[in-house]
């Protein structure tokens, strides 16, 4: 009798368990989707033995924190399709970095200027018992290397003097005397406009065998050509983007070739040591001036030869004589740095009828 009780517990446990068994093996298992859903939406996983993780909540454009969204996994391989949408890949690749082109702040020093368009050198050089100024010029664009005119000045005449017509320039860097345009004939192009489209005369102190007057011409996209008047036509040039048009000579270099001895152009003093005035290039978009002073017992002059000479030197591909003797002037910062002499050791200023200049 003492035995009944706890048969009878055994009893009711045997029960339960079997009922347990059963409910697990048969009804649980074979338990539809939903309760699977379920599941999942209570924060459980399907798969036994697997970790819990609570669900992210979902907010605009992602999850909310990046340490849960890492670590839920939530899987269903065992239970069945979930219909459960995946959070969005948002890729790792870096967007790319553009480096911006650097400014550089205007800088001015003793001798030259710099800053992100142009970039401006001055060298004094002793030879041929002279003194030569050599303006090395590198531009960002063709805009920056311009032409005035002695009539900017306002007071109703063609000539004037360099620095005067300077101080007309706004922004302007470094200027030379320019070719003369308004006392000879022929080509002329200043700033991108036709001026003048005869064909070159014959003129005092001025000859030249056929077919005509050389001029040196820069082009829009900072390329240079000595051309030969009545080859090509001024309205020929203006359609290949003349920017600029020089009409003095002779020719000095061309394509690296010295051609000062054998240039069309000539003039009476070409072989008789001036101050003079050139321009000539290295390069698209880099360019030189050269200033050499003379008629002054410590300055002699060159003639063209030695110009041409010294033009080879620097390594120059085109150069190219403009107005010399009195009116050879170089203007930088606000002053004159040369020695212009009109006449034996009195130094001064020439008038002129233009400028060349570099500047915004």
């Amino acid at each position: 009798m003492k035995k009944a009780p706890f048969v009878i517990v055994y009893a009711v446990l045997t029960a339960l368990f079997t009922v347990y068994v059963v409910l697990t093996t048969f009804v649980i298992k074979d338990a539809p989707d939903v309760m699977v859903k379920n599941r999942i939406s209570a924060g459980l996983t399907p798969t036994p033995g697997a970790e819990t993780a609570a669900v992210p909540e979902k907010v605009p454009g992602g999850t909310q924190g990046e340490s849960a969204s890492a670590e839920t996994d939530v899987s269903t391989s065992e239970a069945g399709d979930a219909d459960v949408t995946p959070a969005a890949t948002v890729s790792t690749t870096p967007a790319p970095t553009l480096s911006p082109t650097p400014t550089i702040v205007p800088t001015w020093s003793e001798n030259g200027y710099l800053d992100s368009d142009m970039s401006v050198s001055i060298t004094k050089y002793r030879e041929y018992d002279s003194d030569i100024f050599v303006v090395d010029v590198v531009l960002d664009s063709t805009d920056l290397l311009k032409a005035q005119l002695a009539t900017a000045v306002g007071r109703k005449s063609n000539w004037e003097v360099v620095s005067d017509i300077s101080k007309t320039c706004e922004n302007l860097i470094v200027s030379v005397n320019g070719d003369c345009w308004a006392s000879r004939n022929g080509y002329s192009i200043k700033n991108g406009v036709l001026i003048r489209d005869s064909v070159t005369r014959y003129s005092k102190g001025l000859t030249f065998r056929e077919p005509g007057q050389e001029d040196m011409v820069i082009f829009k996209d900072g390329s240079v050509r000595i051309i030969k008047e009545g080859e090509v036509s001024a309205e020929e040039l203006m359609e290949m983007g003349a920017w600029q048009l020089f009409n003095f000579g002779p020719a000095l270099i061309n394509d690296y070739a010295d051609v000062s001895k054998t240039s069309v152009t000539t003039t009476d003093v070409a072989d008789s040591k001036n101050p003079r005035t050139a321009i000539g290039s290295i390069d698209d978009l880099h360019y030189v001036f050269v200033v050499v002073d003379g008629r002054s017992t410590s300055n002699k002059g060159v003639t063209c030869s030695q110009l041409a000479e010294f033009g080879m030197k620097l390594g120059l591909r085109y150069f190219y004589n403009l107005d010399g003797g009195g009116s050879s002037t170089l203007y930088f910062n606000g002053e004159v740095i040369n020695q212009p002499c009109r006449h034996k050791n009195k130094v001064e200023e020439q008038t002129v009828s233009d400028i060349i200049y570099v500047g915004h």
